[in-house]
């Protein structure tokens, strides 16, 4: 399970910017109470065996809309923290911040070595005071823009060894 990322509607522009990922949108058992919270991934670990597991993501393509492309355009996530009810000092995996690579090379998202990892785990890009931040589009002025939505794929692979 992940959060969905949108970046909403933003005014093309001939010069660098760095654009920031909505808040993710929490929709809680009762009705009309959204809330907004911080972008995660989660894996679960039941199998029992501790042997530890992996996950990576990688971006299948450049962000598109249609013909046209955001040749250069960078995705980052940055402020991963680890959470879980179960955490101690010595069970919890590593969590990393990474910066995607278009041409699809996969990126270290979590790595749960033997004997860590076991049980529910989410990962969170920021928290309450940096949050806002942690996910960014950087996309160069001199990169061909028009006006409509741009979507880029991201593929996320979890395995069942540690990195």
């Amino acid at each position: 399970m992940q959060s969905n990322i949108h970046f909403a509607n933003q005014m093309i522009s001939g010069n660098d910017e760095v654009y920031y990922a909505d808040l993710d949108k929490v929709y809680p058992i009762i009705a009309d109470q959204t809330q907004v919270g911080i972008f995660f991934v989660q894996v679960s670990d039941n199998r029992g065996s501790n042997t530890g597991w992996h996950l990576t993501v990688e971006q299948v393509s450049q962000f598109k809309n249609g013909a046209s492309t955001l040749t250069g355009a960078k995705l980052s996530f940055k402020n991963a923290a680890m959470q879980s009810s179960k955490a101690t000092a010595t069970n919890t995996p590593t969590a990393y911040s990474f910066e995607l690579d278009p041409a699809g090379t996969a990126s270290d998202v979590i790595n749960a070595e033997a004997n860590k990892g076991m049980g529910t785990w989410s990962t969170s890009f920021g928290d309450d005071t940096n949050g806002a931040k942690s996910i960014s589009l950087s996309v160069p002025g001199d990169t061909a823009k028009i006006v409509g939505k741009y979507e880029a794929e991201l593929k996320w692979t979890l395995t069942d060894t540690p990195a």
